[in-house]
């Protein structure tokens, strides 16, 4: 609890909420750190911590994936380069087979295999990306009205990467909650969400298009550590690397806590003013 006896406070909450300052109520629930008093003034913004720990972690999301997109891209054009030379040596093999030729010197011709399933970001060449982060330049973002012109709750997901081309639409939404709380977060996002995947699953949005959708709902703790199931079906989903999912993880987690640190730290701050994300220089500094 918030004990000081030189600032003369008797344990609730620093903000003036008249709660108990317990760690969980700093960092996470207290109502004077998410929403703005009654007499701040119209035309300036309000900044939000508990906001700024989540989109700094979100951050570290937008850059795997962005990670994740050079890599398929790079694999796309190895790829292209092989078959270019193999169909340049065996011309059955653009046609999904391998030249061979047996101990005898007969040869034939062999099927390739085949992957049972490719990486969502693998398929298609027009994948956009858009992460929702509120800074001091621009609002939050809409959800893509290529998509779906939508509104209201259960309509602006954290993070959406599409493809018209494969007529493919996967979207990210986080919670950096306190841990025991995590699961209650997770069911309740599918819940906002589940109509409007719904929805475009059954073309009833713009175009008439009925969309593949990977809905992804991801929790980071408060004090730094991941929902596992959801968190590595998220990576398995996207398709990330071993390297890749290794640095996210390491990444997300230290942004939450050291974010969370900070919170505390600046716990008898009333006004909390905007700050740049820290996601991006922990991806940075993850190897």
């Amino acid at each position: 609890r918030c004990w000081d006896t030189k600032r003369r406070v008797d344990g609730k909450g620093p903000l003036g909420c008249n709660r108990a300052g317990t760690l969980k109520h700093i960092l996470c629930s207290c109502d004077r750190a998410h929403e703005k008093p009654p007499h701040w003034p119209s035309e300036w913004k309000w900044h939000n911590r508990i906001k700024w720990r989540h989109d700094s972690v979100l951050q570290v999301i937008e850059a795997a994936v962005l990670a994740q997109f050079e890599h398929e891209k790079a694999k796309k054009e190895e790829r292209a380069e092989l078959e270019a030379a193999h169909t340049h040596v065996n011309p059955l093999f653009s046609e999904g087979a391998i030249g061979m030729k047996s101990e005898t010197g007969k040869r034939f011709s062999a099927p390739r295999g085949r992957c049972e399933s490719a990486p969502v970001f693998s398929e298609g060449d027009d994948w956009q990306v858009q992460f929702d982060f509120e800074t001091e330049e621009s609002e939050c973002k809409l959800f893509p009205p290529e998509i779906a012109i939508v509104s209201g709750e259960g309509s602006r997901p954290d993070g959406v990467m599409w493809s018209m081309e494969t007529q493919t639409v996967v979207w990210i939404e986080l919670t950096s909650p306190w841990e025991e709380n995590r699961r209650k977060n997770h069911d309740l996002k599918k819940v906002r969400y589940n109509q409007l995947a719904i929805d475009l699953r059954e073309g009833k949005h713009v175009g008439g298009i009925k969309w593949r959708v990977i809905p992804l709902y991801v929790e980071v703790g408060c004090r730094g550590t991941v929902n596992r199931g959801p968190w590595y079906g998220m990576c398995a989903s996207l398709g990330f690397t071993r390297t890749i999912t290794r640095r996210v993880t390491e990444a997300a987690e230290g942004t939450a806590l050291w974010c969370s640190y900070y919170i505390f730290l600046c716990r008898f701050v009333k006004v909390w003013e905007q700050r740049p994300l820290m996601g991006a220089s922990v991806w940075k500094g993850t190897r």
